[in-house]
């Protein structure tokens, strides 16, 4: 089992810390002031296993040496990234088929959550903020748009005149037709709602039949968002350029979609809900 040890760089001692907890630490981000720091870690209801759950915080105060979780106020737990600034953190909060950026205001053991709007606020991919907490730079794309850096201003947790920062794969971009998407919904096991990514045949005519493939994540707890997702294993735009339909399915025990569905395969119904 992993251990967390915090090393004084003047006096030289170590000090084990969240001992009391049951953690595989995922990431640390001091607090401004290193009055404390914050640490990312998988939480499952499993005895054994953390590995199909969420991703949850807690906050170690470096004066009492007590750790606390941090109440993120979002039941699907935290997304991709969380970076501190100036009177708390921004974070990426699982939402499904796109991670939802959020401020947490620290106020003592209390964390207060604030949304962020603005336009790309659905498809971000990773971010960094400047230290005063003004500046964002994050990677923005979606299923149907290759990835590009941007930087926005951050004014009352809205990200402010969004400016293209760079200008990648030019050539792979110009002239050249990219499949539209969508993100679709329906009935799936349990009666419950199932969400994917649907990719659309280049020169798509309604009203005539097309096939369809289902392009199919591993894990079984991973997840596809409404993010640029090509690679050699899932040519998207290829099968699409070829008049297929395409299928990126998050089904039962896929994550982002919170705690319940995650671990809805456990306990012998490892085949059981995806296939149908």
């Amino acid at each position: 089992h992993p251990i967390v040890v915090i090393h004084s760089l003047t006096g030289g001692e170590d000090r084990q810390v969240f001992t009391e907890l049951r953690i595989r630490p995922e990431g640390f981000q001091w607090e401004f002031g290193n009055s404390g720091f914050y640490m990312a870690t998988p939480f499952s209801t499993d005895a054994r296993f953390m590995t199909a759950g969420i991703s949850i915080v807690y906050f170690y105060d470096m004066v009492s040496g007590k750790a606390t979780q941090v109440n993120l106020d979002w039941p699907n737990g935290l997304g991709y990234d969380l970076q501190t600034v100036p009177g708390g953190f921004i974070a990426l909060l699982a939402a499904g088929s796109h991670d939802e950026p959020a401020f947490y205001a620290k106020n003592g053991a209390r964390w207060t959550r604030t949304q962020l709007t603005g336009d790309h606020v659905k498809n971000f991919q990773s971010f960094n903020v400047s230290d005063d907490g003004k500046t964002i730079v994050y990677e923005y794309s979606t299923a149907s748009l290759m990835p590009q850096l941007y930087r926005a201003e951050l004014s009352d947790n809205k990200l402010a005149s969004p400016t293209q920062v760079t200008k990648l794969n030019e050539n792979l971009v110009k002239g050249r037709d990219y499949a539209k998407t969508e993100i679709i919904k329906w009935k799936g096991s349990n009666d419950e709602m199932v969400e994917g990514i649907l990719y659309y045949p280049t020169n798509y005519e309604e009203g005539k039949k097309y096939p369809l493939i289902t392009a199919i994540h591993g894990g079984p707890q991973g997840s596809d968002k409404d993010l640029w997702g090509e690679s050699w294993a899932y040519p998207l735009q290829l099968l699409t350029q070829r008049g297929s339909f395409v299928l990126r399915p998050n089904y039962h025990g896929s994550n982002n979609y919170g705690l319940k569905w995650s671990e809805s395969i456990c306990c012998g119904k490892y085949y059981d809900l995806e296939t149908p």
